[in-house]
């Protein structure tokens, strides 16, 4: 009965385990200006291992809004910054 019970919790823990992902957040952002072609330029941010995924996206939202912010202040207004975040999980 034990050595069940003990098999048991080990397969379930190796499962649990197994089930984790690695997240990343990968960035684009876009600089655009009439006249000319726009600029790219992608960032990957990778997350903390054991991170989940609802505190995964909420990171990647709040990278997408202070990237936007920080690349907006760099540039004159004529200049439009668009800033689009995704997470990828693997």
């Amino acid at each position: 009965m034990k050595t069940i019970l003990f098999h048991t919790i080990a397969l379930l823990s190796i499962i649990l385990v197994s089930c984790n992902k690695d997240y990343s957040c990968k960035c684009t952002t876009t600089l655009s200006q009439e006249g000319y072609y726009p600029k790219k330029t992608e960032t990957i941010e990778g997350l903390k291992k054991n991170t989940s995924k609802k505190k995964a996206i909420h990171i990647c939202k709040n990278t997408q809004a202070q990237m936007q912010a920080n690349t907006r202040l760099l540039f004159p207004d004529y200049i439009d910054v668009a800033t689009k975040c995704e997470l990828k999980d693997y």
